[in-house]
């Protein structure tokens, strides 16, 4: 191998090296930036979890009390199977999006059902409604 051949190899390692450890897989949570541009964070499900099933929350309300959060949403099975809905609920500030409180809700239901949801006072913070948002997800899959 010339030194030219040997240079160029090393650098390729290194460029392959440095691109893989971006793409380790080790599921640690994207981590936002704070530049004052536009900000995007994108990220992929595990690949054991479903797409996202937001579409079958309704009626769906999260709001301040005092310190008190509160939330609740109509959930329903707009399919034929039975499912089970993880249905997680957070308190992010609105900059920066730092999680401030969660609760997470499970149910399963068969195909064509509904239930109501509540998580009452599930965070009790001193974030004004200005400051921070409610966040809601939901993910689905077949109940087992």
């Amino acid at each position: 191998m010339t030194p030219r051949t040997r240079a160029t190899a090393a650098l390729t390692t290194l460029l392959l090296a440095t691109g893989l450890a971006g793409c380790s897989g080790d599921d640690a949570e994207p981590t936002p930036t704070n530049s004052g541009a536009l900000r995007t964070v994108t990220a992929a499900p595990p690949s054991n979890q479903p797409a996202g099933a937001i579409k079958e929350l309704s009626k769906v309300e999260c709001a301040q009390d005092g310190k008190d959060w509160s939330f609740s949403a109509t959930l329903t099975n707009d399919g034929s199977d039975r499912m089970t809905y993880t249905v997680l609920v957070a308190v992010a500030k609105k900059d920066g999006g730092t999680v401030l409180g969660s609760t997470t809700l499970t149910e399963t239901l068969d195909g064509g059902d509904s239930t109501e949801l509540e998580a009452k006072d599930f965070y009790s913070g001193d974030e004004k409604a200005a400051d921070a948002q409610c966040v809601p997800s939901a993910t689905k899959a077949a109940a087992k």
